[in-house]
């Protein structure tokens, strides 16, 4: 007779029911084959799909498998954060286990003995997923979530001299990258002047090869998409990180309050890239996940007519390797042209 999932609705007539022998109202809460969902979207869902060896399976995709608990798109231990890198438990996309460790703004413990305890009754706690119950004046420089010395990047690990999140300086030591020498004596200095430098957070001036997430042509986030511009995570071809930040459809939050999370369970997401999980009532040629001009890019930033969006036209303007016209002169057009390396590719030059 409880509303365990407080959505106004109880026992069965609440949609999250099947039946009288469930024991769990929140469909978010469930695994893929018992969840009511089509998850990986092949016509058939739960113990309809093939995908599915019975209830307790969390996914109905055969090729992939069980999906660790950090990477299967459910709030797993119930504390509102959903997979890496939202919910504090989480380190990896590959970790099975949303539930521990657990942040100290959850843990019901007083860790600062302020006699408050955990969120949101401490004030030292910004969310259940704060590890640390002090106010932020009381936080080490490396865990207070600032750029304490103004370098551009904040706290461990993204900050070179911090070397755990208590410690209690970003200044020292500094990367050679920022340190004011010319460390490989090459009448250079530090970042941007010395090339050798891919950052001020770089502790090596002489330089070597190195390629950010967002240019690698890897996944490495591992949420179906790769680099700048596919990534919503990738700011740049130069951003170091395809985790985040996270588009509003995998970043484990109600977003627009409809009681349903992320792609592909809302139906206001139209992949995980996307960053309305409310969605408009009518999409853009360049936002509606359609190849609206069949030539094989859907949408912005794939699709060279797409110029944001907002665009409302796949078509125009036409990239040079698709436009039928000879650019460089040689004889050749579009996809003839050696000089052009796909459909979208606007040079047709070598």
């Amino acid at each position: 007779g409880a509303d365990n999932d407080g959505d106004g609705a109880t026992d069965l007539s609440d949609p999250g029911c099947s039946n009288g022998a469930d024991t769990i109202e929140d469909p978010a809460m469930k695994p893929e084959c018992s969840d009511g969902f089509d998850n990986d979207q092949d016509g058939a869902k739960d113990s309809d799909d093939p995908g599915c060896t019975g209830p307790l399976d969390n996914s109905e995709d055969p090729a992939v498998g069980p999906r660790p608990e950090c990477n299967d798109q459910r709030d797993n231990d119930g504390d509102g954060a959903t997979d890496y890198a939202a919910d504090f438990s989480c380190a990896s996309l590959a970790d099975d286990n949303e539930a521990s460790p657990v942040a100290q703004c959850q843990d019901g413990q007083d860790n600062d003995g302020d006699t408050a305890t955990d969120y949101a009754r401490d004030s030292g706690c910004t969310s259940g997923q704060d590890n640390d119950e002090r106010p932020q004046a009381f936080q080490a420089q490396c865990g207070n979530g600032l750029d304490d010395d103004g370098d551009g990047a904040a706290d461990y690990p993204d900050d070179y001299s911090c070397t755990s999140l208590d410690d209690s300086t970003e200044s020292l030591p500094r990367a050679q990258c920022q340190d004011g020498f010319d460390n490989d004596g090459d009448g250079l200095t530090d970042f941007a002047r010395d090339g050798g430098c891919f950052s001020r957070q770089d502790n090596d001036e002489r330089g070597g090869v190195f390629v950010s997430q967002c240019a690698n042509g890897v996944d490495d986030d591992s949420d179906g998409a790769v680099d700048y511009r596919e990534d919503f995570g990738c700011l740049s071809p130069e951003d170091n990180s395809e985790s985040l930040p996270r588009a509003e459809c995998q970043d484990g939050v109600d977003n627009d309050r409809d009681g349903i999370t992320d792609y592909p369970r809302d139906s206001g997401c139209i992949s995980r890239q996307d960053d309305d999980e409310g969605g408009p009532s009518v999409r853009t040629q360049c936002n509606n996940g359609i190849d609206d001009d069949r030539d094989g890019a859907i949408d912005y930033a794939e699709d060279f007519g797409c110029t944001s969006l907002d665009d409302n036209s796949e078509s125009v303007p036409r990239s040079q390797c698709q436009d039928g016209i000879d650019n460089d002169g040689d004889g050749l057009i579009d996809l003839q042209d050696g000089g052009c390396d796909f459909v979208q590719d606007n040079n047709e030059r070598l």
